[in-house]
């Protein structure tokens, strides 16, 4: 099993206290909000883990993600995870996210865009 630091992503080995490359005391972690875990694990290298952060930020509402998601969604290529993010701003559904949403579009992706508009007809029903 591969370990990360969770400030940096950087590969470490399990019982490391303090990130040799970023220097973050690593037992500081578990004393940080699960809402800023999740923040954090936006950059994880492992998708996976990436899309379960964006689905449960969504889940909680954290309008304190949305400038984090819509970083990672200038990055991402991945249509997937772009999905996913699009989701989640909607669900945030601030004016802040609904702006990142609308940012999604100058990606010109056709399934991302279809998807979009269907999150936002979800409005009118």
């Amino acid at each position: 099993m591969k370990w990360y630091c969770p400030y940096c992503w950087k590969p470490i080995d399990k019982d490391t206290t303090q990130c040799s490359h970023c220097g973050h005391n690593l037992s500081e972690f578990e004393k940080i909000s699960y809402e800023d875990k999740l923040i954090l694990a936006l950059k994880n290298p492992i998708r996976e883990y990436r899309m379960f952060s964006i689905y449960m930020l969504g889940q909680i509402g954290s309008t304190k993600a949305i400038k984090h998601l819509c970083e990672l969604s200038q990055l991402s290529a991945d249509t997937i995870e772009l999905l996913y993010i699009a989701k989640t701003l909607k669900y945030i559904n601030t004016q802040e996210s609904l702006n990142c949403l609308h940012q999604l579009r100058e990606k010109n992706n056709a399934l991302l865009n279809n998807f979009i508009n269907k999150l936002e007809a979800k409005d009118g029903d």
